[in-house]
């Protein structure tokens, strides 16, 4: 699988479920690259593992920077603008 590898935050829009909150920021640590999941984002869930979601259930068309006050997070975590 051919992986961009990145480091951003995406805030998930979808409905909840056994890995995702809705509402809640994931860490995208790739956007993969090839043919049929073009465009499609390696997220770290819930479950602390990465997995592949479609990018049309996370906030890809904000260009707003996500403010954090946890010291956890980077200091520049960023909602990244993709073609969605």
């Amino acid at each position: 699988m051919v992986v961009k590898k990145v480091s951003e935050k995406y805030k998930f829009l979808g409905k909840s479920n056994v890995g995702l909150e809705h509402g809640s920021v994931y860490d995208c640590i790739g956007i993969i690259d090839e043919e049929f999941q073009r465009g499609f984002l390696q997220i770290v869930d819930e479950s602390g593992e990465a997995y592949i979601y479609s990018p049309k259930a996370f906030d890809c068309s904000s260009s707003k920077l996500l403010i954090s006050t946890s010291k956890t997070l980077p200091s520049k975590p960023a909602l990244r603008k993709l073609n969605c």
